[in-house]
């Protein structure tokens, strides 16, 4: 029984070859006889086509050849008309094309009057030889252009935005999120009429500036220190004005 099932696939395996074998033949002889078999394939399409208008003149008892010759006829009118009624078409609208081509050149240019009405850009910004580098620069100086919304839109990027008096960990915080990789940020803001510096968030959001607190802390702590011992010789009193200077200091950092 096994040998019998083996040999029954080798059968449909050759089968199987021998067909796929036989189509690429049957192909390669389409494609080198094509000039011949196009035609041929047309007649017969054209054939079945026009057979019920031939067989309804031979029921009208036309003869044969009549009959055919009627279908041609008919054939040809119909392909004529066809002929016109598209070379007309074509003309037509050739004829209405630069009325069409006005109509969107003045969509166009309306779409873009009212651009410009919107933006109100400088004259200059208009003038078609402004090198691109020229012109991007003047956009970037215009208050209805943001380069950072450019930049992130020119990316396919995500934009995220922190508020300037957040401290560092609230905006750590919110950019683990989304693990940024350009930082726009200002170096400070006014509340209330009254400026805050808000450089040292700022320096405290990168890995560079944290390892720079980190070397910077012992001198900064060694200074203290040292003014502490040069205006309060007690030692006894020392350590609390070490620690009042510290608090004093802590609250006037930015965050």
């Amino acid at each position: 029984d096994m040998n019998e099932s083996r040999n029954f696939s080798d059968t449909q395996i050759i089968i199987f070859l021998l067909s796929v074998i036989a189509l690429m033949g049957l192909g390669a002889i389409l494609y080198v006889t094509r000039a011949v078999i196009l035609p041929l394939a047309l007649a017969v399409f054209l054939s079945f086509i026009l057979e019920p208008v031939i067989a309804f003149f031979e029921r009208r008892g036309v003869p044969s050849i009549l009959a055919i010759i009627f279908t041609l006829l008919i054939t040809f009118l119909m392909a004529a008309l066809l002929g016109i009624l598209v070379n007309s078409s074509i003309q037509s609208f050739a004829e209405e094309f630069p009325k069409y081509e006005a109509k969107y050149q003045k969509h166009v240019s309306g779409f873009f009057d009212a651009l410009i009405a919107l933006f109100e850009p400088p004259p200059e910004l208009l003038n078609g030889e402004m090198s691109g580098g020229k012109r991007f620069k003047m956009l970037n100086t215009l208050s209805q252009f943001s380069l950072s919304d450019m930049i992130t839109a020119t990316l396919g990027a995500v934009w995220s935005v922190c508020s300037p008096d957040m401290g560092p960990v609230a905006v750590l915080d919110r950019f683990r999120q989304i693990e940024p990789t350009w930082l726009f940020a200002v170096d400070g803001q006014t509340w209330g009429g009254t400026p805050h510096d808000r450089r040292g968030v700022l320096v405290a959001l990168t890995a560079a500036g944290t390892t720079l607190i980190d070397e910077a802390l012992p001198a900064v702590l060694g200074a203290e220190a040292g003014l502490v011992a040069a205006v309060v010789p007690d030692a006894s009193v020392r350590g609390a004005t070490e620690a009042a200077l510290r608090s004093l200091l802590i609250s006037q950092e930015p965050g």
